[in-house]
């Protein structure tokens, strides 16, 4: 959480962004710039990274929930968060991403290769306003969520890949380009009363638009 990172001096030589649920994924920032309530991207080479020993279980359960403000960008597509194999683009879980037109996206693949996209309608009107966007899986279900409305809800018909124990924020190799408020990932689906509670606490905090 960008605004309430206890603990950290929040200036441009600080190089760690603090897991506060107390699991120990604090990542290192490169690049990105900090301000008072975000971290800043540029969309060029900014990011934040732990590339090994994450400590997650979200093998069959979990909600992903992600407050930015993105910027316009001539990309085919912008990662917001991620677990890809380190040095590589092998989704070995599933990143959240922004596409060259502007729709929020979920990849996952799964042991043979396979993989799959989901996307949900996003234009470049949302560009520059505060949103948030939600991934939850249950099993084969997923569902994503644009300020707590249910854009998509898809079954498949195989399994993700095991998570690899590292997270990248702001991309690895197609950089995010605006600003991240908030992150939060948990490892089980969190129910409609959770989502909703933790949406007007972010609508409160951060303004969502």
């Amino acid at each position: 959480d960008g605004y309430a990172n206890t603990g950290t001096t929040r200036n441009n030589t600080t190089t760690t962004w603090k897991d506060l649920s107390g699991t120990g994924n604090n990542v290192t920032v490169s690049g990105a710039t900090w301000d008072d309530k975000y971290l800043s991207f540029d969309g060029t080479n900014d990011y934040a990274y732990k590339t090994s020993g994450a400590i997650y279980n979200i093998s069959k359960e979990h909600t992903i929930e992600v407050v930015l403000k993105p910027e316009k960008r001539d990309a085919s597509y912008q990662m917001i968060f991620s677990t890809v194999n380190s040095g590589t683009s092998v989704q070995q879980y599933g990143s959240l991403w922004i596409s060259k037109t502007y729709q929020i996206g979920y990849d996952f693949g799964n042991a043979s290769s396979t993989y799959s996209t989901t996307r949900m309608d996003y234009t470049t009107s949302d560009v520059g306003k505060i949103l948030s966007y939600t991934s939850t899986r249950n099993d084969r279900t997923y569902k994503l969520y644009k300020n707590n409305l249910l854009q998509k809800n898809i079954n498949f018909t195989f399994d993700a890949r095991t998570p690899n124990p590292a997270i990248y924020v702001g991309g690895q190799y197609n950089y995010f380009k605006g600003k991240i408020y908030s992150i939060r990932v948990y490892n089980n689906e969190l129910t409609e009363e959770q989502l909703l509670h933790n949406y007007e606490y972010d609508k409160q905090k951060f303004n969502l638009e």
